[in-house]
């Protein structure tokens, strides 16, 4: 009994350390400090306090979009089990998008149920039949999609949970985790192998018909301003994979909606738990809002939410005006 109890009070101990840690993170505001081996001078740290427009009037109508890398939603769960619940109620988001959601087709309804407000009637899970607690994806939304699609009719990679396409009123919205590892890039068709269909092609091939949004995390820093540290060596940060990603993506139409409202300001998305790399700011921009170029004047914020803890992985916004009729 008395081990029992030793054990009990360290894991209390040790959970409000944990606490105690986040909580000097979440005060010292460290994405406000301009964390850059090599910045240019008119770079600025990202100030999510006074860098997004004022609240668009409720005579607009709008849709909120929430993406999110959670990196395992039930260890989300065991550190905050309502930090989405309460996201959601702070930001009053229409669609959540999650990657990484690390689970399995049978635990899906429990963790639905348990994590966000009753109103999001509407979700679509993808999980990975390959290798179980592994990548994933979601859309969890207010309002229903007109279509679901999942994957991109590419068996090998269907089969790993990383896409999911939902057709919305005036655009589809994509939801996809791009592997960490270049040599797995490669297996999406990011770069000369063209024997599947790549994730650029799934979205060229939907632009087709309407305006595309696509929420992810690319594990790719695109520019020297996306990464604290450009000459470190990572997969994320290689020639090869920036290379991909603007011919893939950006040459073809698709616009970084943050970087589009943002040019010159210092932000990440990612921030790896070692080295306690998030208290000193040296992160990562990873995590994606790519817009179709017809759909950029109806974009009117595209944001970071820094503060927001709980994986390494920070939440990002996009809010989208829609056009009457």
């Amino acid at each position: 009994m008395v081990k029992r109890r030793a054990k009990v009070a360290g894991a209390r101990n040790e959970t409000q350390t944990k606490r105690r840690k986040l909580e000097s993170i979440y005060s010292n505001k460290p994405w406000l400090t301009l964390a850059h081996k090599k910045p240019r001078p008119e770079w600025v740290a990202y100030n999510p306090d006074n860098m997004r427009p004022p609240p668009l009037p409720v005579s607009v109508k709008f849709m909120k979009l929430l993406l999110w890398n959670v990196n395992g939603l039930h260890a989300l769960m065991k550190k905050d089990d309502k930090c989405l619940t309460k996201l959601a109620q702070e930001e009053h988001f229409d669609v959540i998008c999650l990657t990484e959601t690390k689970l399995q087709e049978k635990q899906v309804d429990e963790i639905h149920a348990s994590i966000l407000p009753p109103e999001y009637k509407h979700s679509f899970w993808n999980c990975s039949s390959a290798t179980p607690g592994f990548a994933g994806t979601a859309i969890i939304s207010k309002i229903e999609p007109l279509s679901v699609e999942y994957g991109m009719g590419t068996s090998a990679l269907d089969k790993e949970g990383r896409v999911i396409t939902a057709e919305f009123g005036q655009f589809h919205l994509v939801v996809g985790y791009v592997h960490d590892s270049w040599e797995r890039l490669v297996r999406w068709g990011l770069k000369t192998d063209d024997r599947h269909p790549s994730l650029s092609q799934h979205l060229k091939a939907l632009e087709k018909k309407k305006p595309v949004i696509y929420a992810g995390d690319m594990n790719c820093a695109n520019e020297d301003i996306d990464i604290s540290n450009p000459e470190g060596k990572s997969a994320g940060f290689t020639k090869e994979a920036r290379e991909a990603f603007k011919t893939d993506f950006l040459k073809k139409g698709f616009v970084d909606t943050f970087r589009h409202q943002h040019p010159d300001v210092v932000a990440y998305t990612y921030w790896p738990y070692r080295s306690g790399a998030r208290a000193r700011n040296n992160g990562w921009r990873v995590d994606y809002f790519l817009a179709s170029q017809g759909l950029m004047n109806q974009v009117y914020d595209s944001y970071i939410r820094p503060e927001v803890m709980g994986s390494d992985h920070c939440p990002i916004g996009l809010i989208v005006k829609l056009e009457s009729g």
